[in-house]
């Protein structure tokens, strides 16, 4: 790094710094993909990137070798789950944002009822006196798809026996509220809200609307 300037010595140093958080994302987000995805080619590519981002990350030997061999989503992702834990700043694949110790877990009837969604409009969407920004269609299809991944890995989770989402009820894959992927603003749901694709559950949480 003797050539470079300052400023590019500290970009590059905080690379390295983040690198295993960076990797530690990666294998969070292939925990969904591979168990979305079918048998084939595609799934056998996805395991062969699980396997570079685990070496990055230094997960007990055994543990990761016993993963790889055998190609079990759900063992991978409680490696994931036991590695996040471990690193503090971090959120496990299906665990959502942590509430007070002493709040009771509340009933799905307990959640806010969402506000009436608007009609449906074919026209793309425009900026409204005083509102920040808008979406194109794309960048909302892609949030609420990533919204739906999510939820399905929480349900993974629940059967991996990873812990119990707070706004489950407690039965079976009972989970109907989940906090949102991070890597989007929070403005992009509240868009997806007034479109009546989800609706607010409390607490930053949201739910997907079924529209048949």
């Amino acid at each position: 790094m003797a050539n470079l300037s300052d400023q590019q010595q500290k970009i590059v140093g905080r690379y390295y710094d983040n690198l295993d958080s960076t990797a530690l994302q990666r294998v969070q987000e292939l925990v969904t993909e591979i168990y979305l995805a079918e048998p084939g080619p595609k799934k056998d590519k996805l395991w062969r990137t699980v396997e570079l981002h685990l070496k990055k990350l230094n997960p007990p030997a055994a543990q990761m070798e016993r993963v790889l061999a055998d190609q079990d989503v759900k063992q991978l992702a409680r490696l994931v789950a036991e590695m996040t834990a471990r690193k503090p700043g971090t959120t496990p694949p299906a665990a959502s944002k942590p509430t007070p110790a002493a709040s009771p877990a509340p009933a799905p009837t307990a959640a806010p009822a969402p506000a009436p969604a608007p009609a449906a409009s074919a026209a793309s969407p425009t900026a409204t006196p005083g509102a920040p920004r808008t979406f194109t269609p794309d960048e909302l299809k892609s949030a609420l798809k990533s919204f739906k991944k999510r939820i399905k890995l929480t349900k993974l989770d629940e059967e991996s026996k990873l812990g119990r989402n707070p706004l489950s009820s407690g039965k079976g894959s009972g989970i109907f509220a989940i906090t949102p992927p991070n890597q989007y603003p929070a403005a992009i749901w509240e868009e997806l809200v007034r479109q009546g694709k989800l609706k607010p559950a409390g607490r930053g949480f949201y739910q997907l609307i079924d529209n048949g």
